[in-house]
């Protein structure tokens, strides 16, 4: 796979059928997707980043990423998605927010991204969900940000 080729590396799946993209890839991996949002909420305290990394680490599908965004944890999402690519990859995560349109991310409301966001996408894929008719068609189109 071309992310564990390329550690930094990471996808992001949008799209109306995203939720299903991501158990079937997780699925070719013999995993599920890793609920973020639920992982996280075994922690008693707030987490450090540190903490997010390892909970988060070894599971290349990460789905229920909104929790990322809360103010609360002060963690950068783009920038935590390309540490855990760097440490193992491969990493891919359901985006919670449409995005605008190609080379650029949506944000959920509320949430200003941080600095040198640009620079983590670089190289990054965007995997957009599409339906398919047949069972040997791929189920996503496939970019790569500049």
């Amino acid at each position: 796979m071309e992310l564990e080729r390329n550690p930094g590396r990471f996808a992001i799946l949008v799209g109306s059928d995203a939720a299903q993209v991501a158990r079937d890839l997780a699925d070719l991996r013999g995993t599920v997707p890793l609920q973020v949002g639920r992982c996280l909420a075994e922690i008693a305290c707030r987490p450090s980043e540190s903490v997010v990394r390892m909970k988060l680490r070894g599971h290349p599908v990460l789905a229920g990423i909104h929790v990322l965004f809360d103010p609360v944890l002060s963690l950068e999402p783009v920038r935590l998605l390309a540490t855990l690519a760097k440490e193992h990859p491969p990493v891919l995560a359901v985006w919670p927010v449409p995005i605008a349109g190609r080379d650029e991310l949506t944000y959920p409301s509320g949430v200003d991204p941080g600095r040198g966001i640009a620079q983590d996408l670089k190289g990054c894929l965007l995997l957009t969900a599409r339906s398919t008719l047949f069972s040997d068609e791929v189920p996503f189109t496939a970019e790569r940000f500049r």
